[in-house]
This record gives C-alpha cells, sequence and structure tokens, in this order.
C-alpha cells in the first residue's frame, strides 16, 4: 500500500506541475509568439537556445518543489491531523527563512534554491553571462538529500504506525 500510495504521489504532482507549465507555454504562444530573443537588432538568444535553458531551469525547479513537496509529506506524517500539519510547516518555513542568513545555513535549505534556476534564465534574456556554476550541484544535491530525509522519514513513521 505505501508503494501505491507513493506512485500515485508522483503522478499527481507532476501532472498538476506539468500541467500548469503547459497550459502557460500554449497561452503565451497564442499571445505573443515565439521567435529569437533579440535587442536592437542583435541575437540574444535563439529561439532554441530559450528554450533549452528554459526546460532545463524548469526541470531544476520541479526538482526543489519535490523536495517542498516531500517536506510536507513527512510533516504530515507526524501530526495528528491537517491542520496541524499545515501549521507547523508554514511556521517552521517562516522561522527557517528568518534565521537562515544568521545561522549561515542558507546552502543547506532547499527554499534557498527556488528562484535560482528562473535568475539564470532571465539574466540570459535581459543578454548578461549567467553560467549555471556551483550553485547548481548545490541544488541538486541538497535538494535530493532533502527529499531522501523526508522521505525516509516519513516511511519509517508509516512503518511504525502500521505495525502498532
Amino acid at each position: 500500500p505505501l508503494r501505491h500510495y507513493l506512485k500515485n504521489f508522483l503522478k499527481m504532482f507532476y501532472s498538476f506541475y506539468f500541467t500548469k507549465a503547459l497550459i502557460a507555454i500554449v497561452i503565451a504562444y497564442f499571445y505573443f509568439g515565439f521567435g529569437n530573443i533579440s535587442e536592437d537588432g542583435i541575437i540574444i538568444l535563439s529561439r532554441y537556445q530559450f528554450w533549452l535553458q528554459f526546460t532545463f531551469a524548469y526541470s531544476l525547479l520541479a526538482l526543489v518543489f519535490f523536495a517542498v513537496t516531500t517536506f510536507g509529506i513527512m510533516l504530515s506524517t507526524f501530526c495528528r491531523n491537517s491542520v496541524s500539519a499545515i501549521t507547523s510547516a508554514i511556521g517552521i518555513y517562516i522561522m527557517l527563512e528568518s534565521i537562515k542568513s544568521k545561522l549561515h545555513i542558507e546552502n543547506l535549505l532547499y527554499s534557498s534554491y527556488i528562484e535560482y534556476p528562473l535568475n539564470v534564465v532571465s539574466e540570459l534574456t535581459e543578454g548578461f553571462y549567467a553560467a549555471w556554476g556551483p550553485k547548481l550541484f548545490y541544488l541538486i544535491l541538497i535538494s535530493a538529500l532533502w527529499i531522501f530525509i523526508s522521505l525516509s522519514a516519513s516511511f519509517l513513521i508509516i512503518k511504525k504506525l502500521e505495525f502498532k
């Protein structure tokens, strides 16, 4: 039953996430059309370069959002009802956001990487040089660690509850 639950959750997560993206792209295509990104006749990014960078950024964003989602699942397994899970998630997020700079733990939190992928694409479309650089490695590593820790803790709690 646990594998079935996780499989259904992943289907729901990705279908919701990518459906929103697809709808936004279709609306943008009909309203604005897609061509090369240029300024004063100078091509900054070709259409294909943009879509490659945008797709890569969106994939990275999906990874970070999956870390956020698994953190929420972990909290929902710890709490007895949904209200306390939601309250805990919001409280922990606000607390971590307010103290992460003071404690110098911003590189260890997935929330520090939410804006990074689209900021790089934004800089590229504005004509600035922007490399994915070392922050990409941290984004993937920290998100994967949060996903692993959250899912592991959730599985342990669920297994413990099943044997009671």
